[in-house]
């Protein structure tokens, strides 16, 4: 069973209880239990706009910054997120691409949860299985 020190039930994101609303409690331990932690360095690239949204990301350590970066370059940051939040969850669910990227900002860890490639988009939360990620092997 995994456990997330760090995040406390009262602490996490208010997606949480909006992904997971109509799920008993087993489901939901469920779902934490499939998740497989990561680690980022400072400046590491958690995931690019643009790219393909199959990661829900749960926050568990550290700070991580979303921003988007324009076609002149330019970066403009639109949140810092702290331990707790969840990364990912709409574009997840719809399939649409990732429209901001993050980084961490320090020493990060995030428990991951992605989505199986044969599952049809617009399951809930619970139909999510875990894989590697292409960045973060995690066998």
């Amino acid at each position: 069973m995994q456990t997330l020190p760090d995040v406390q039930a009262g602490t996490l994101s208010p997606k949480w209880s909006i992904a997971t609303e109509g799920l008993s409690a087993a489901q939901r331990q469920m779902i934490l239990d499939r998740m497989k932690a990561v680690s980022f360095d400072p400046k590491e690239t958690l995931f690019d706009q643009g790219e393909p949204s199959d990661t829900l990301l749960l926050v568990t350590e550290g700070r991580i910054r979303l921003f988007q970066t324009l076609e002149n370059g330019e970066e403009f940051t639109f949140g810092i997120c702290l331990p707790g939040t969840i990364l990912g969850l709409a574009a997840t669910v719809t399939g649409q691409g990732r429209i901001l990227s993050a980084e961490a900002l320090e020493a990060a860890t995030a428990s991951i949860l992605t989505r199986a490639p044969a599952l049809p988009r617009g399951n809930s939360a619970v139909s999510l299985e875990h894989h590697s990620v292409a960045r973060h092997p995690l066998d």
